[in-house]
């Protein structure tokens, strides 16, 4: 059996409004993406609406929907849970319920890729 590469990795940015955005990416060929944790904190100065999905080909799965405070996080993946993303076309995305008021959230995911 041939040894296995395990690669860890993490995407950080913001969100864009009302447009997804690609918070963690499908792997490489032949891989396959153990998502250990996401993290979004809102950084406004009003509440905004947050929607989290594994998207698979153009099929969204909803992982979270709910309003996020200002100052206030939304945490995945603090227990054992593990979304294996293959190179299928599959990704999580996140996007709000509309505009912010002044800073759009941030967020942070992490990863290991295994081949």
């Amino acid at each position: 059996m041939a040894a296995k590469t395990f690669t860890p990795g993490n995407k950080n940015g913001t969100t864009d409004g009302a447009t997804p955005v690609d918070i963690v990416l499908a792997p490489a060929a032949s891989a396959q993406r153990m998502v250990r944790t996401l993290v979004v904190n809102n950084k406004d100065s009003a509440a905004v609406t947050l929607t989290v999905k594994l998207v698979e080909a153009s099929t969204g799965y909803t992982i979270f929907k709910g309003s996020l405070d200002p100052d206030q996080s939304w945490v995945w993946g603090s227990g054992s849970e593990v979304l294996v993303l293959d190179d299928t076309d599959k990704k999580v995305t996140a996007v709000l319920g509309g505009s912010v008021a002044a800073t759009e959230p941030d967020y942070t995911s992490h990863y290991a890729d295994i081949s």
